[in-house]
Parts: structure tokens; sequence; C-alpha cells
């Protein structure tokens, strides 16, 4: 994962803040660096071609500028033209910052930054950022957050601050994609989506793109105000077009758009349990604001009183079926994928009507249950969305 100026100053808000450039907010670092003497007039010659680097960031005190502030700048025109990701600035002479330097950060979205608290110590940020940039340079760091994202769903606190080590400038409102393909991805196809992802209307700073299980996970988050969150319509569609014009998926999973950075383990959840059921189903494309009645049912399929539901459903068919090679328990959770029609679980199981019809007589004759008959019929269709979302919880477990 990249490390951006946007997470610089989310980590070091009480610390730094922005004066220019906000529209670079996006550039990310993989190092840092101090401009010391180095653009000094004679000087600036024996040093400029070595010191800074693009996705730099760089932090300076222009101490030599002491008696030329137009040197600040200078410097700024330099980092532009080396590509460097920012410059903070730690204002210890109180020089002025002149317009000309604001308006040309501004111009080429150069982020500018100002040291606002005088416990800012430059070889503790340079210590914070480089040990943060090796972390998220780590193919395993996103992977083991994520897992411990995925097991502090149920505890708020735990999963913000899981949340803000994956990205320090997530906003509160948050939604997750994820994306499977036939194998897992290979660094270059994950590459190639990343920077898709960045290039396409979602990738702002406060989103993230990482790999994670073998597939390709984004979160996106917004703050409501100035920022909205997507409709699931509006992400499915970018997953589809922009994303799976190169890298064709087997499925994809959106989770509900959640309204507080503490659910972010929910969501996180809910994204591949739409995978999972869109694998089973057999379709590319699934929301989880989609799935009806197994919403409700996923998050407590596991509880003893599920369990003994759809067994007392089951249980009855289950023997039969295994006793007289049968297909009872199969007509059934087919018929409740397919909205309870007789007519389209027939043409999925590739049997006439009727022998489906005739299926439902021996489930009525063993379970006692109707599916002519709303209250009876309703009970099938919930013990099949349980044992539906068993199986998902089931193949989702690590």
């Amino acid at each position: 994962m990249l490390y951006t100026v946007s997470d610089f100053l989310a980590t070091h808000s009480d610390q730094v803040r922005i004066i220019a450039g906000s529209g670079g907010l996006s550039r990310p670092i993989s190092e840092v660096g101090i401009l010391d003497y180095e653009l000094m007039p004679g000087l600036k010659e024996k040093f400029r071609r070595n010191n800074f680097y693009e996705r730099q960031l760089v932090l300076s005190t222009f101490l030599y500028a002491k008696d030329d502030p137009y040197q600040i700048v200078e410097a700024v025109k330099y980092l532009v033209g080396k590509g460097t990701s920012g410059l903070v600035i730690k204002n210890v002479l109180r020089l002025p910052l002149s317009d000309a330097a604001l308006r040309y950060a501004d111009a080429r979205n150069f982020p500018l930054m100002l040291v606002t608290s005088d416990e800012a110590f430059f070889d503790v940020l340079v210590g914070d950022v480089n040990a943060r940039v090796r972390e998220l340079a780590s193919a395993e760091f996103s992977q083991h957050a994520l897992d411990a994202l995925w097991l502090a769903a149920d505890d708020s606190e735990k999963a913000r601050a899981t949340a803000r080590q994956l990205c320090p400038s997530f906003r509160e409102e948050c939604m997750v994609l994820f994306a499977r393909a036939e194998e897992p991805l290979s660094s270059e196809s994950f590459e190639w989506l990343r920077r898709q992802w960045r290039q396409g209307p979602f990738g702002l700073p406060y989103s993230l793109a990482t790999s994670y299980n073998g597939g390709f996970l984004a979160v996106v988050t917004a703050d409501g105000d100035n920022a909205q969150l997507p409709s699931s319509a509006q992400l499915g569609e970018f997953a589809l077009g922009e994303l799976a014009c190169e890298q064709e998926f087997r499925e994809i999973g959106l989770s509900e758009p959640h309204y507080s950075l503490g659910e972010l383990g929910i969501a996180l959840h809910q994204a591949l349990e739409a995978a999972e059921v869109a694998a089973r189903r057999q379709e590319t494309l699934c929301c989880f604001g989609h799935l009806g009645v197994l919403r409700a049912v996923l998050p407590f399929a596991e509880a003893p009183e599920m369990r003994s539901f759809a067994a007392g459903v089951f249980r009855p068919l289950q023997e039969f079926d295994a006793e007289n090679n049968g297909a009872l328990e199969e007509t059934v959770r087919t018929w409740y994928r397919v909205g309870q029609s007789i007519e389209a679980a027939a043409e999925i199981l590739g049997q006439h009507p009727n022998t489906v019809r005739y299926r439902f007589d021996q489930v009525r004759q063993l379970s006692s249950l109707d599916r002519r008959r709303p209250s009876e019929a309703q009970q099938l269709a919930f013990a099949a969305a349980i044992q539906e979302a068993q199986g998902i919880k089931e193949a989702l477990r690590f």
C-alpha cells in the first residue's frame, strides 16, 4: 500500500497543517529528506543533482533563507521540478511565506505544509514516516490488518483503530468492494488494478486499494458533507467497467454504506459475503443490500437457535435423499434462490416443472410443510436462507 501526503497530515494533524497545494494530497511518499543548505547560493550546484528525489517528502527550517525569504519560492519551484511529494516547513525564524510561493504550490498541486507545534521535531517525523512507509510496503501488512479488522467487526473501537492503521486518511462513512478472479491476482495484475482505481472517480486520498485473500479489495470513505459515498450502482458499474476491462473477475461483492468508521469490519464482512453469494449463484456482481432476508440471517446464522430451526426442516429431507439417492434438499434450496418459482427451479435443475412439484409433495410428507401455503413456504425459505448463510460463513472462515 502507498503512504500519501494525506496520510501524513492525518497522522500529524495536531502538529502540521497544509497551507497550499491541497490538490496534491494523494501524492505518495516513499522516503523523507531534509533541505538544509543545499539550495543556498554558491552551494546549490554542488548538491542539487543528488539530494532530492521523486516521492520524497522534504522537511526544512529554511535557516539559510533568513536574509532572503525569496529562496523559499525558489525551493518550491526546484522541489516541484524534482517530483518530490511535498514540503514541510518549520518556520523557526517566522519568515514571511510569500503569495508567490503559495500560488505556485497551488498551481502545481504541490502540498506546502507548515509545522504548528514546537513539539514536532524533524528526527521524530523522519522516523515516524520512514517506519510507516516500510510497514505499508510490506506485502503482509494489509493482509494482517484486514484479518484483524475482520475479527474486530463487533468491537467498534478496535475496528476504528485498525482502520486508522490501514489508512490514516479514512473519513467516517465507508463502503467496501471485494473482487476475485479465477486465480489469485499476480503482483502485475494488482498493480494495474490499483492504478485504475487511483485514476478513477473513487481513487481519492481517503480511499484504499489493496490485495486481500488473493483478490482485490477497495475501501471508499466519505465525510457526508464535502464528499459523498457512491451508490452501489455507481461502484458496481466502475468495477464491471474500468476495473474489469483487462482483469476478468469471477465475482464482485459490495457492502452496504456504513456511517461510522467503527463499522468498517462489518462492511468488510458484507463485501466478502456478497462475493461468496455471487459465486454460489453464478453471478458476477452481488450487493449485500440486495440480499433480502439473507441480510438479516447472515450475522446470526451460526446461533444455536438458527441451526436448530434449519436442521428441523432439512434433516428428514437429507435422510430421505441419502437412502433414495434423491434431490429434495437441492430442490428446496434452488427454489429458494430463484424466488420460490417452480418453473425457474425446474429450469436450473434440468427437470420438468411437474417433477419439481412432485418433489415438493414428498417434502410436505416428510416435513409437514406445504410450499403452497404462504406461512409454510416462508418456513421452507427461511430454513434454506439459514443453510445458505451457514455455508457462506463456513467458506469464509479463516
